[in-house]
């Protein structure tokens, strides 16, 4: 760690050198590692437990990680209003402006075989330890290191409720045809990306079906992505040239002072018992949700 010069509440040379406010030594200055290379500045992220922060990374002009537990359906309006946020109200905080909302979540496992009930075996039980793990450490769990084993009790959770385990319709879990239907809901709610889970159960089962996803299903939408990406460079462009006008001049790349006052909670659950934060339980509400739609799906279709 190195020191430099420079007012605290500025970045210099493109994330060389940062200062902020501290109690010891309020003007020491610190060397910011690892610092990326690529040119132009990578495009910045933000993981999105809640639409709020949906919002916030559309006014700040950075890509959005947005959770999905319930399907594609509700992402629908979410994108949009990413959009429209990104639009009107947008401000880079970052040298690379980069709208583009990312789907991911308890609603993306993913198993493809030749079959319905040859993905769902190969699966096997563990198609939704994602979703418990999150509720076991910050909703619902106490957890003991090295002796809490949360892969058992989800087991245990598993033997009362078997759709806790896949669901019917809960994530890009079948055959190609059924896999291709499943990811088209994705691609007509407007998301620009997703990111699939895949649960380590057998390392071949595993290999298998990523080969048959790059073979039968991913051809189609990589496609029509091709004229996707370009479509929306061309929409956005004046967009983007609009918002380039706002960037202020604060900084060396122009992103917003620090603000001294800024403040986030911390965890739900386990530090006294007092909800300080809402992220989570917004998420575990959306998980919820998500099974109670998918145990309907599956009685819809024994009927």
């Amino acid at each position: 760690m190195g020191g430099g010069t420079g007012s605290r509440d500025s970045l210099h040379d493109r994330g060389t050198v940062l200062r902020f406010p501290r109690r010891a030594h309020p003007d020491a200055g610190r060397n910011v590692i690892p610092k990326p290379t690529q040119k132009p500045h990578p495009p910045v992220w933000v993981a999105c437990t809640r639409p709020a922060t949906v919002q916030m990374a559309a006014q700040k002009c950075i890509g959005a990680l947005s959770f999905a537990y319930t399907g594609p359906g509700p992402l629908t309006e979410r994108v949009n209003g990413y959009y429209k946020e990104f639009e009107e109200n947008g401000v880079p905080a970052t040298p690379r402006i980069n709208p583009n909302i990312l789907a991911i979540g308890g609603d993306l496992s993913m198993m493809v075989a030749r079959t319905d009930d040859e993905a769902l075996r190969l699966l096997g039980q563990g198609g939704g330890f994602f979703s418990f793990g999150i509720m076991h450490y910050y909703m619902t769990g106490v957890h003991t290191p090295g002796r809490t084993g949360v892969w058992t009790r989800y087991l245990e959770e598993v033997q009362k409720d078997p759709t806790l385990a896949y669901g019917p319709g809960r994530g890009a879990i079948g055959s190609p045809a059924t896999v291709r239907e499943f990811l088209r809901g994705y691609e007509e709610s407007g998301v620009d990306e997703i990111i699939l889970l895949l649960n380590p159960r057998s390392h071949e089962g595993t290999m298998e079906s990523i080969e048959i996803m790059g073979a039968e299903v991913l051809p189609e939408f990589i496609e029509r992505d091709a004229k996707a990406v370009a479509d929306k460079a061309a929409r956005l462009a004046p967009v983007i040239e609009r918002i380039e006008a706002r960037r202020p001049e604060t900084r060396p790349f122009g992103a917003p002072a620090f603000d001294e006052n800024y403040s986030f909670g911390g965890l739900p659950t386990g530090r006294g018992g007092k909800f300080t934060a809402s992220e989570i339980p917004e998420a575990m509400a959306e998980i919820n949700e998500g099974r109670v739609m998918a145990a309907r799906r599956a009685k819809e279709q024994r009927q």
